[in-house]
């Protein structure tokens, strides 16, 4: 029975007082409530604790009344804004109030919550996108998350938009309030009893970010075969997903691959991967990194291999649907799905680096926005006479120049045909159209 009944009221200090409306969830911390808060009237979150250690920890009060002072690093943060009067001897903090989406968790039982799944392979990159700037902008202001799981990532599966919750156990770097996280999620180090900090952040994104793309979990395979997952001993489980952890795919170690019936998921959805990505993978979760903090990748490094895995994306219309498909490694790319190949697709080349690939029906995203600036259409039913137009779903106008100097203007709303050696100002970067990457 939730401990706070709706028309309760809590002073918020200088926010005022808040009003519980209504009981939304709970877990091992506490309940998460909506509420009220004036003067104001605004609805926000309130996180109510009822764990004994937390409400006992002096240090973890004091830090959280820290982070409320500090401004949030990036607005996917639902970031504490005031910590609450006691109530007894418990006491809980405010904070944004986030859209009804569900957790990541809730993507890996898709027969318990049918609607959380990831409607396409743009919807993954988004996701794993915004949750790496997210990180890295918190690493860069001098932070540690120290219990990314996952139940820390709100998501939308059709566009891949993040909220991130549960923030009050962020700390400085190198400051500890004696907090753990999940032990499928931790850094060897830190299930063997060593403080969270930002390289334990990293490992835990690595397990974040292949369940993302592969849905079961990077260190269970034919090692966990035979026990019992949900009741494992706190021994067994701090080796396998810990000291002794083996990468289900690793590259020089293949005792634990995954096995057909309870991995099934790791075992589809690796051939789809395009080598880039698989190396990647391979080398944040190999031995080297599981042992040696120093050699994960981190939050920067991935947004930059999954920025170019967002650019070299194909969409297909083979099989009568639209779906999308990470590039294939033959040429022409061949979709994995319905077995379609690619035909016709250009290419922008960024004066500032990098290119990216335009198919038919594909978003087109500049460097990491989480916002497509454009879509790509193929007009006409000819191959040989098809043409590709981009309409200009931003906010900015761009400038097409072609190669004889001529000039047009596309304004939000409108449109331009892609034609080769043309070239694209998009207000923040430059671009030219080509037929090959």
């Amino acid at each position: 029975m939730p401990f706070l009944s709706p028309g309760t009221r809590i002073t918020v200090g200088a926010h005022g007082t808040l009003t519980v409306i209504a009981y939304i969830g709970g877990g091992g911390q506490g309940e998460v409530y909506r509420v009220t808060v004036n003067p104001g009237n605004r609805v926000m979150a309130l996180k109510w604790y009822t764990n004994e250690f937390i409400l006992r920890n002096k240090a973890f009060r004091r830090n959280l009344e820290d982070l409320c002072r500090r401004p949030s690093p990036s607005p996917a943060f639902l970031w504490p804004e005031a910590v609450t009067a006691r109530v007894g001897h418990r006491y809980g903090y405010i904070m944004p109030l986030s859209d009804e989406l569900p957790d990541l968790g809730q993507y890996f039982c898709p027969d318990v919550f049918p609607d959380a799944y990831f409607r396409s392979w743009e919807a993954r990159i988004n996701a794993a996108l915004a949750i790496c700037s997210a990180l890295s902008k918190l690493h860069l202001a001098g932070m540690s998350y120290q219990d990314i799981n996952d139940g820390s990532f709100l998501i939308h599966p059709v566009t891949g938009h993040v909220r991130i919750c549960d923030n009050d156990n962020i700390v400085p770097h190198g400051v500890s309030t004696g907090m753990q996280g999940k032990v499928r999620y931790s850094a060897a180090e830190v299930i063997a009893g060593r403080a969270p900090d930002q390289a334990s952040d990293c490992m835990s994104l690595a397990i974040v970010l292949y369940r993302i793309f592969a849905v079961d979990h990077p260190f269970e395979g034919r090692n966990t075969l035979g026990r019992n997952l949900a009741s494992m001993s706190a021994e067994d489980e701090a080796h396998l997903f810990g000291s002794d952890a083996v990468f289900c795919h690793d590259s020089r170690d293949d005792s634990n691959r995954p096995d057909r019936r309870h991995q099934p998921n790791s075992l589809f959805f690796w051939p789809h991967f395009t080598d880039t990505l698989r190396a990647a993978f391979a080398e944040a979760l190999s031995r080297d990194a599981i042992t040696l903090p120093k050699r994960r990748y981190t939050a920067s490094m991935w947004q930059r291999i999954l920025r170019r895995e967002r650019a070299a994306l194909i969409t297909c219309h083979g099989g009568g649907d639209s779906h999308d498909f990470l590039s294939a490694d033959t040429l022409p790319p061949r979709c994995p799905y319905c077995g379609v190949a690619l035909h016709g697709e250009l290419w922008l080349r960024f004066f500032s680096g990098g290119a990216y690939r335009l198919t038919d029906g594909k978003a087109l995203y500049l460097q990491f926005d989480s916002e497509p600036a454009g879509r790509c259409r193929r007009i006409g039913g000819n191959r040989s006479t098809d043409v590709f137009v981009l309409s200009n779903i931003s906010s900015d106008t761009w400038t097409v120049t072609s190669p004889g100097g001529g000039r047009s203007s596309v304004p939000p709303g409108g449109q331009c045909r892609l034609m080769p050696d043309d070239t694209i100002d998009f207000g923040r970067v430059r671009a030219r159209v080509s037929q090959s990457e």
